[in-house]
This record gives structure tokens, C-alpha cells and sequence, in this order.
């Protein structure tokens, strides 16, 4: 690819610094899921090996995490960015969106998912 531009060192010093920068992501990622976990029962968040969490305490904890005002709409954006795959946001109409957190850090199958959506058994 490189081969192709006119100026293949700027493109190789800018995919450089771009590296730095999701290895940089990839550690703010480990380090929140830490952050996740450290504060599940202040949540009352059941520490099963899969959580719920909804996303109003999911704002919370990265606000937290990032010591900064985050905006409730960025939530997803920020988790995306830190490419957190143990964790998986489900939206559905009418309804509080929620985060299914699985804490060995896979990411949650369909059946964990379909289970977290239903309505409990009597």
C-alpha cells in the first residue's frame, strides 16, 4: 500500500501513531473491565459469569473510569472504542437499554442474550 501514495513516510509515521493509539484503547479496555467488576455489587449487579447492567449505571462507570463528564449518548461510542467484545448492549422499544456483561471477557452468546431479554419464569 505504501508503494502506492507519494509521500510513504508520512503515511507510515501517521499508521504508527494510530497503532499507539489502539494499543492504548486496548489497555483503557482492560483496565475498565477491572473497573466493571470491582463495582458489581455496588450496582446490585448479580456477579454471575453474565451481568446485566443497565446502561444508566454503564454512564456512571465510565464517567467514573474516565474521570470525566461523558455525554449518555456516547456510551456505546466509548465501549466500542475500547473494543469490548464481554460486552453487549440490547435496545429494545419501550424498554431500558441494558448491557450484558460477561466477565470472562468472551462475548456473550445468543442464548445468554435471548435469556437475558426474556421475561422471567414464574
Amino acid at each position: 500500500m505504501l508503494s502506492r501514495v507519494n509521500t510513504p513516510e508520512t503515511v507510515r509515521a501517521l499508521i504508527q501513531a494510530m497503532q499507539g493509539m489502539l494499543d492504548d484503547d486496548d489497555a483503557n479496555g482492560d483496565e475498565f473491565i477491572k473497573h466493571v467488576q470491582e463495582n458489581l455489587g455496588r450496582f446490585k449487579i448479580d456477579p454471575k459469569s453474565v451481568a446485566k447492567i443497565l446502561h444508566d449505571d454503564m454512564h456512571i462507570l465510565l464517567k467514573e473510569f474516565f474521570g470525566e463528564s461523558i455525554g449518555n449518548n456516547v456510551v456505546t461510542k466509548k465501549i466500542d472504542a475500547m473494543g469490548l467484545q464481554c460486552l453487549h448492549q440490547i435496545s429494545k422499544p419501550g424498554k431500558a437499554r441494558v448491557w450484558i456483561f460477561r466477565r470472562d471477557g468472551w462475548p456473550p452468546t445468543p442464548e445468554q442474550i435471548s435469556a437475558t431479554m426474556s421475561p422471567p419464569s414464574d
